[in-house]
């Protein structure tokens, strides 16, 4: 759930004497929901897609891809990953636009104006900012992982690229550029926040909302990165030798090195999730401060109580 601060009409309209107990509707959640989630999964699937991977391939399944599947498992792979990244992008794109709409109609509905009449008012106003960011990000998002694509998938455009390290340098500079614009798309939450409005020093209150959400993205996102991608290419790798033969000791070799990925890859995630909760930590320390200014709050308002629920 969001502070009233999230949905910008508060911005626009001044503060009733409730304001602080309010929160979201259900409606602007539910629309919500979705664009979130989708900042998740970009930001966090590319960053430990980049962070991973070389270790993941590099080391544990460089052999047994160059033999068996490097013209298969690995594009698909590449290729999966860019299609999730596509449809978050479309998911941004969606639910962002909806997300505007909704705060219009509810404004219209709030002033009495019709609904051409308070989005022209709307446009003047940070909400539609955020919407153009997050939609011009978005964009950029979908079209750079649509060139992912492209670049994966073995066709007379990467044929004619002789060096194959050179495709590899070119994807990953895509995918660093997704990252960018996914952490863009971001920023833009915190600016129609509560945090926007801290007396003290707001840019500091928005940089701690952009540390907080980059943080879970990297964390939740790599979950989503390992079980969508990593444990997937295990499973695969793993299918292709066992399936309509005996295994050898080689395939024997590669089946228990391929189990033994996730244990040597792990600890690496450990340690980002470990950085990301302490970055969640104080930022989410910070944030809370901010909205609560006492502790008796965290027991007295709503927004206290879906933080402890949120703990």
């Amino acid at each position: 759930m969001f502070a009233q601060g999230d949905s910008d009409p508060s911005m626009i309209m001044p503060h009733s004497e409730n304001s602080e107990e309010s929160i979201t509707s259900y409606n602007d959640a539910l629309i919500k929901a979705p664009l979130l989630l989708a900042q998740c999964t970009i930001v966090g699937m590319v960053f430990n897609h980049l962070v991973l991977s070389r270790i993941f391939y590099n080391r544990i399944l460089m052999n047994f891809s160059r033999q068996n599947v490097s013209t298969q498992t690995g594009l698909s792979t590449d290729k999966r990953l860019s299609l999730i990244i596509i449809l978050s992008a479309i998911a941004l794109c969606v639910s962002c636009t909806g997300f505007l709409m909704l705060q219009v109609y509810n404004l219209s509905s709030e002033l009495g104006l019709g609904f051409s009449d308070t989005f022209s008012i709307v446009m003047n106003t940070s909400l539609y900012t955020v919407w153009l960011i997050r939609i011009i990000t978005s964009i950029l998002i979908l079209i750079l992982s649509v060139i992912f694509y492209v670049l994966s998938g073995g066709n007379l455009i990467t044929r004619r690229i002789d060096d194959g390290n050179s495709i590899k340098k070119i994807k990953n500079i895509v995918l660093c550029a997704i990252l960018i614009c996914g952490s863009i798309n971001v920023i833009s939450n915190g600016i129609v926040s509560h945090n926007a409005a801290a007396e003290f020093l707001p840019w500091l209150a928005i940089s701690a909302d952009w540390f907080h959400v980059m943080a879970v993205s990297i964390w939740v996102g790599g979950l989503f990165y390992i079980s969508l991608i990593l444990l997937r290419e295990i499973r695969i790798s793993n299918s292709d030798l066992t399936y309509g033969s005996e295994l050898d000791t080689t395939d024997e070799q590669i089946i228990v090195r391929n189990s033994f990925a996730l244990a040597l890859m792990l600890p690496y995630f450990s340690m980002i999730a470990i950085i990301c909760l302490g970055v969640i930590g104080i930022s989410g320390l910070y944030m809370a401060w901010i909205q609560l200014q006492s502790t008796e709050s965290l027991f007295d308002s709503l927004y206290g109580n879906i933080l402890i629920l949120k703990l």
